[in-house]
């Protein structure tokens, strides 16, 4: 269950999807860049970066409720439990986001292994991961918190942790992204398998 990222200085952002990829967006990211992010509900750590539909903005990790923060853990979403869960749901039909990341990291719960493990791509500067996004209180400061969405793991981190985030590659972005396309079970297995040959391709260290 991924608990924190890092977003490092990159001199190519071209792993966005062009379209994507506008003056602004890179200056914005690289205003961020350096950071490593962690869930923010209880521990204070840096508002996370996320990009919407309409632009990129600063957010809550630990997605929100009726006004406050999820009281169950609410920073990781399952895939398989997008269309099935009241927590899940609303915000999967239709405020998907992408978070911009460079890593990853995991602590292996996977039996005769221990540690904490970064994940990263060797050519992918900068990866997107899926995300769901939705409304703080009017006086929390940011409008919005989101959680990342989770997959089972793809080879080399199965043998690490039972789960990885969902990285959405260049070409799925805007279909992610699309406030008219509806968060279905179709739109969870396209996902899927659009994040395979990337997430096949992670390099894993000690970190």
């Amino acid at each position: 269950m991924c608990a924190s990222y890092g977003l490092q200085v990159v001199d190519d952002f071209t792993s966005l999807d062009e379209r994507l990829a506008t003056p602004d967006l890179v200056d914005w990211l690289r205003a961020r860049a350096g950071q490593d992010f962690g869930t923010t509900r209880k521990d204070g750590r840096p508002l996370s970066p996320i990009i919407t539909a309409a632009g990129v903005e600063d957010a809550w990790w630990w997605l929100w409720v009726k006004g406050a923060p999820a009281k169950a853990t609410a920073f990781n979403a399952r895939s398989e439990r997008l269309t099935e869960s009241p927590l899940w749901r609303g915000p999967f039909r239709s405020r998907r986001v992408l978070i911009p990341a460079t890593h990853y990291f995991e602590r292996a719960n996977q039996p005769g292994v221990k540690g904490r493990f970064r994940f990263s791509h060797p050519e992918a500067a900068l990866l997107t991961i899926a995300g769901i996004a939705a409304p703080t209180a009017p006086d929390a400061g940011p409008a919005t918190s989101f959680a990342m969405v989770t997959r089972a793991p793809a080879a080399p981190g199965a043998g690490i942790h039972d789960r990885m985030p969902l990285i959405v590659p260049r070409a799925f972005q805007l279909e992610w992204l699309d406030p008219e396309r509806r968060g279905d079970q179709g739109l969870i297995e396209a996902a899927v398998a659009a994040s395979e040959e990337l997430s096949a391709q992670l390099v894993v260290e000690p970190a």
